[in-house]
């Protein structure tokens, strides 16, 4: 998948639907580079660069609620994930 999010938080039409735009958003990345005239060889770039952009911003977009708190405990919604935010 194009974000490296193993998808617990998403659903599978996500996970899908976010890697259909990650063409998209490699195929102008990769023009960009291009047009800027700035070599990359392997074409990389707009691979880890691009795609990574877009996989961090839409597991926020896509997650839910229901399915975060299914895969990582429950969700205190100020805070985050209770667990994460106890100090001793």
């Amino acid at each position: 998948m194009a974000d490296g999010y193993s998808g617990e938080g998403l659903e599978l039409y996500n996970n899908i639907l976010i890697g259909i735009i990650s063409a998209p958003v490699y195929l102008v990345c990769s023009w960009a580079l291009r047009k800027l005239r700035i070599d990359d060889v392997l074409d990389a770039s707009p691979v880890h660069l691009g795609c990574g952009i877009w996989g961090c911003l839409a597991v926020g977009i896509f997650a839910t609620e229901a399915n975060i708190a299914n895969a990582y405990g429950e969700v205190c919604p100020s805070v985050g994930n209770k667990d994460a935010w106890q100090f001793a």
